[in-house]
């Protein structure tokens, strides 16, 4: 098979499985769950969670978002 006919308007599914927005809401899934999602230790996996959840307690983080707008040292 060619790079044209892996690409062509023929070979798009008829029906979406996700909406453009569907798709464009996947960027909003906090990275944290895709890094634990990589964990496969469920003891690991469960200390990794307990330490960021103690982490965001101790800086005030409430919503995944807020990581971004914790200062770095100076």
């Amino acid at each position: 098979m060619t790079k044209t006919e892996l690409i062509s308007p023929s070979s798009t599914p008829s029906k979406r499985v996700l909406t453009a927005a569907e798709f464009q809401s996947l960027a909003e899934v906090p990275p944290e769950l895709e890094w634990f999602a990589n964990i496969t230790n469920a003891k690991t996996r469960r200390a990794y969670q307990f330490d960021v959840k103690d982490f965001t307690r101790f800086v005030g983080i409430v919503r995944p978002d807020e990581f971004r707008i914790v200062p770095a040292p100076t």
